[in-house]
């Protein structure tokens, strides 16, 4: 009865995303029912909740041990293999779960992304379409396919799938990021930053991201929307010269010229030898700098 009672109180937190708190009750539960798949997989889903991933893996291990045919729990199991850096792991338990569950799509997503990681694109993009095969509306099946043909090069057609997965899921964050970058790549920057944006509403932590509209902006000679990207970056972190040398040049395109030249300064500061050093020592000479 004691053990039921902190099986549901664990529950209970981890429903309310507190699996923090439930983890020690779990890892109780679990090892006074060890034949308890359930609980396994409970303890399992808590501890990738917090990132403890090869203990994730142990505890779904665990519950194959009781159930060795639960094609969702060899799914969880790949998942938090390829979390904790293990490709090869987690692509052997994915494959064991598609070959339980043929037509299930995720399972063929998951596997696309675990062949990616490891550095096959040719059998991520094959998993990836199986996926659409089956779910031809699938979203994240088209983000799948998306990045295999990225790693091969195959831009234009990458760019299609990302749109299938934003028309899918137009909050879809992965896909959204992708698409600014394949359009910038192929010179279609005014449709990229548009897309930075829409990533960025979603993820405004991102500062690479911030880095790469401002870059973009900076481009077309947006300086005001550059200078605001520039400073989300410098806030996010301050100690990559990037940000502060883009600045810069928005701040001179503006006609800003005292607040440019702190900008390349802080640039200078950060990164002496870096690869805009030399331009940004021009700058500030043209611009009556006392800096060297």
């Amino acid at each position: 009865e004691d053990l039921v009672l902190r099986e549901h109180l664990a529950e209970a937190l981890g429903e309310s995303g507190d699996t923090k708190d439930a983890l020690p009750m779990l890892r109780e539960a679990a090892q006074e029912a060890p034949q308890n798949p359930d609980l396994q997989r409970k303890l399992g889903a808590a501890l990738a909740a917090q990132g403890e991933f090869a203990g994730a893996a142990d505890a779904y291990r665990a519950a194959l041990k009781i159930e060795p045919n639960d094609a969702d729990t060899k799914i969880q199991l790949g998942k938090a293999l390829a979390s904790s850096g293990d490709a090869a792991g987690a692509i052997e338990a994915l494959r064991a779960a598609v070959r339980l569950k043929p037509d299930w799509a995720d399972g063929h997503v998951q596997l696309s992304r675990a062949l990616l990681a490891s550095n096959d694109p040719a059998g991520a993009a094959d998993e990836a379409q199986e996926a659409l095969r089956i779910a031809p509306g699938l979203p994240e099946a088209h983000l799948a396919l998306a990045h295999a043909w990225l790693r091969m090069g195959k831009t234009a057609q990458a760019t299609e799938h990302l749109r299938e997965a934003l028309r899918g899921n137009p909050d879809l964050a992965a896909a959204r990021l992708a698409l600014a970058q394949a359009l910038a790549q192929q010179g279609q920057t005014y449709e990229a930053i548009g897309h930075y944006k829409e990533y960025l509403r979603l993820k405004s932590d991102d500062e690479e991201a911030q880095v790469a509209v401002a870059g973009l902006m900076a481009e077309r000679k947006d300086f005001a929307g550059a200078v605001e990207h520039c400073q989300a970056a410098i806030r996010l972190k301050p100690d990559d010269p990037r940000p502060h040398y883009l600045l810069a040049v928005a701040l001179e395109g503006s006609a800003q010229a005292s607040e440019a030249r702190k900008e390349y300064e802080a640039y200078l500061q950060l990164a002496p030898h870096g690869a805009d050093a030399e331009q940004a020592r021009l700058r500030l000479r043209k611009l009556g700098s006392s800096n060297p």
